[in-house]
């Protein structure tokens, strides 16, 4: 819809990638609370929570559905 330059679908396409950068990015900037000493040390001292490989970050996605 957009001023009828899109659909809705391509507009809740659209918002999806967006929010999922969105999440990508808040989760690469760090999330509180800091990490334990313990946690740091079994991540090899890489302070970013909720990053271990990647594959959480990576394994964001979003659907569309009944559009």
């Amino acid at each position: 819809m957009l001023a009828g330059t899109v659909t809705a679908e391509v507009a809740l396409k659209r918002l999806g990638a967006f929010v999922v950068g969105l999440m990508q990015a808040r989760i690469v900037a760090g999330i509180a609370p800091p990490l334990a000493a313990s946690t740091l040390r079994r991540k090899g001292g890489k302070t970013t929570p909720l990053i271990l490989t990647g594959q959480l970050r990576s394994g964001l996605t979003y659907a569309v559905e009944g559009t």
